[in-house]
Formats: structure tokens, C-alpha cells, sequence
């Protein structure tokens, strides 16, 4: 069986990043802000058809960054290909070459059946309510396992505790403050 990817991987790997909207729906931004079709002004509804409808949505991208480059490598391997043939052809002839293609077969597969993407980052994100208390932005997971929460506007990773709206002073936090003296 085929681990499944998370779709926020596949997202990375075309130079976007995803936000969600006060209504609880997602929108993409082009890291790059190149914003082909306006596709930044786009919103998914977040439930199990989102990754099939943003790999529509993306489809230019993927074939800019992954599919002129495998069907070229198909070409030296005498395949015929063309970067019009359909995801399944594709991959067909992909199937003769895993050593060729080992990194990206997954990819690929998940491309063709969305379902094997993994959305329940995306699900779990659209629950947390925190907001930035610098700037007011919805906060997402950190990466960084130390701190919780990250502000994509401010670009800044919190703990917890830093966006509760109180401060809430304890023993041990105030003889952490005093040797530092803050």
C-alpha cells in the first residue's frame, strides 16, 4: 500500500503555501507571485474533495515542475513521450524506470488518485482559532517542534502561552524572568 503524502508536501514543492480564510475555506499563495490565472484569488471549500480540486487548480504547475522534466527523462530512457500525454501515460511508462523515477512515483500516483494525499494538517489547522498577537492572523502549526504555533504574516513562531491574551505568572516563570532579568 502507498503511504500517503500530505498535500501541504506537494504545495512546497511548487512554490506555494496555503492559507485559511476567516470563512474556513483555503486559498493558495505563489511563494514566487507569479499568480498564474489568479489562481491566489481562488477558495476550496476544506472537506475530502480538496485535494482533488487544488491539483486541478494547479495542473499548469505541476506540469512546469515535474512533468517537462519526466517526460525528458523518458525520452533518454526510448520512451516516447510528450508533455501532453495524460497523468496515467505518464506514469505507465514511469512504472518501466523506478530507478529513474523512484522519488517521484508516489508523487505521481497521488497526482492521479488525490485520495492518497493526506489533508488532516489542513483539517486539524482550519479548528485552531489562536490568532498572532502582533498582527491578529490566524496561527498555524510551527514546524519547529519547541514552539506550537506560527504566524505566516509575521513570519514568527510562538509558544502557546504567548497568544492566550493573559499572561497567566507563575512561580517558576517568575524566576525565569528574574534570571534574566526581564
Amino acid at each position: 500500500m502507498i503511504e500517503k503524502i500530505k498535500l501541504s508536501t506537494l504545495l512546497e514543492s511548487v512554490e506555494f503555501d496555503y492559507v485559511i480564510n476567516n470563512d474556513n475555506t483555503l486559498s493558495l499563495v505563489d511563494l514566487l507571485g507569479a499568480n498564474l490565472g489568479n489562481i491566489e484569488s481562488d477558495s476550496f471549500t476544506i472537506n475530502n474533495d480538496l485535494a482533488t480540486l487544488v491539483i486541478d487548480r494547479l495542473e499548469i504547475y505541476i506540469n512546469d515542475y515535474y512533468i517537462a522534466d519526466i517526460v525528458e527523462t523518458l525520452n533518454t530512457c526510448n520512451e516516447t513521450a510528450s508533455s501532453t500525454d495524460s497523468y496515467e501515460i505518464i506514469l505507465d511508462k514511469m512504472n518501466k524506470h523506478p530507478d529513474k523515477f523512484a522519488s517521484i512515483i508516489n508523487l505521481m500516483e497521488a497526482i492521479i488518485n488525490p485520495g492518497l494525499f493526506d489533508i488532516s494538517e489542513i483539517l486539524e489547522e482550519k479548528e485552531m482559532t489562536e490568532k498572532c498577537p502582533r498582527c491578529g492572523s490566524r496561527l498555524y502549526k510551527s514546524l519547529h517542534s519547541e514552539k506550537s504555533l506560527y504566524c505566516r504574516e509575521c513570519k514568527e513562531d510562538f509558544y502557546s502561552f504567548e497568544c492566550m491574551g493573559e499572561v497567566i505568572c507563575t512561580k517558576e516563570l517568575m524566576s525565569k524572568m528574574k534570571q534574566t532579568n526581564l
